[in-house]
């Protein structure tokens, strides 16, 4: 995945499951970081959606 676009994700609400997922989906984009103010959600999408 040398071509890969990195991607950083700020917020995980709607939006960001989306975004995640289409990324996720298109083998296009590896999926390195996420933020939020709630943390427990953070380390969600981070387990749901392959975060490094």
């Amino acid at each position: 995945m040398s071509d890969a676009i990195k991607l950083g994700l700020i917020g995980c609400g709607g939006q960001g499951g989306y975004l995640s997922e289409a990324a996720a989906i298109s083998g296009r984009a590896q999926l390195v970081a996420c933020a939020d103010l709630n943390a427990a959600r953070a380390e969600g999408f981070a387990a749901r959606f392959g975060y490094a």
